[in-house]
């Protein structure tokens, strides 16, 4: 038998979630420690994706998380009302939603892109900008702080 080729990223046959980009590890912080990856699924821009894994990275520092991953995934209305139907049994649209794991993995935040984009609009921010606040915010509800800690 032949060996087999190995996948590239030009492969054809190789699936992968619609603007998944690959986590980068980042030792920097971490004397001896495991790197921590932050994922960002559901946007290509590399400014959001940069600054949305610093700020991410210095609140878990700041904080003294042990935790070495979490999840940003950014969606629309469709899908955020559908999660909030099936979790919190609320039927309706919201802008962010925290999903906990546990102490290594810490968790999955969905961020609402139509929603921060309305709520940047109305508070004279760009919609990065709004997204990056709701990322925060879901952190913080991942790490155990209430709403007002934000």
């Amino acid at each position: 038998m032949g060996q087999k080729k190995p996948v590239t990223k030009d492969d054809p046959n190789r699936v992968i979630f619609p603007g998944f980009n690959p986590p980068k590890a980042d030792f920097r912080g971490f004397k001896g420690a495991k790197p921590l990856c932050i994922e960002i699924i559901g946007t290509k821009s590399p400014k959001l994706i940069k600054e949305l894994r610093r700020v991410l990275r210095s609140i878990l520092l700041a904080k003294k998380s042990s935790a070495r991953s979490l999840s940003v995934i950014l969606v629309n209305n469709e899908y955020i009302r559908k999660l909030n139907r099936k979790y919190l049994m609320r039927n309706r649209v919201t802008d962010v939603l925290a999903f906990p794991f546990d102490e290594k993995f810490l968790g999955e935040i969905y961020i609402c892109r139509e929603q921060a984009k309305r709520q940047a609009r109305v508070l004279g921010k760009t919609c990065n900008e709004e997204i990056i606040h709701l990322a925060k915010h879901g952190l913080m509800h991942l790490l155990g702080y209430p709403p007002e800690a934000d």
